[in-house]
């Protein structure tokens, strides 16, 4: 995963607070300078609205 780049789609993890739901996927739109945030838009609409998730690097698995 070392090599990731914008576009890539990737699993968004769950968490209890912004992201309940688990098995979605969407598509990195920004990574961090320091490489340690990235930034995924969620493949399905939350409430009807399309929403991206700051996610840490470390916690993303494919």
């Amino acid at each position: 995963m070392a090599n990731l780049k914008i576009g890539d789609r990737v699993k968004i993890p769950v968490h209890k607070v912004f992201h309940q739901e688990s098995g979605h996927f969407g598509k990195v739109v920004y990574i961090s300078e320091d490489g340690e945030t990235v930034t995924v838009k969620c493949d399905r609409k939350h409430n009807g609205k399309t929403v991206a998730f700051n996610i840490a690097f470390s916690s993303i698995r494919e």
